[in-house]
């Protein structure tokens, strides 16, 4: 699921609509949504709120390898001490 956001701006103002999407699971994209996202969307950046561990347990699916976006991993929460194992 993706969901066109406007986002609001240091300064004032927000971003123009249709320029920042959010989504969850980004593992679980389809080969189509892939095609959708990488042509005609044009997505380049993808910010990954998710912390580490669940990075690497859960991984980025079909995103994995791809020249076309980069991942940027910037976590919200306060990542715990559990160790992680690739799925």
């Amino acid at each position: 699921m993706w969901v066109k956001k406007r986002l609001p701006v240091i300064g004032g103002g927000t971003t123009r609509f249709g320029v920042v999407y959010r989504s969850s699971t980004p593992q679980h994209l389809t080969e189509d949504d892939l095609a959708i996202l990488t042509g005609p969307v044009g997505l380049r950046t993808l910010i990954d709120l998710r912390n580490p561990d669940e990075v690497l347990r859960e991984g980025y699916g079909r995103l994995t390898g791809s020249a076309a976006v980069r991942m940027v991993n910037l976590p919200v929460r306060k990542a715990t001490n559990l160790v992680a194992t690739p799925a």
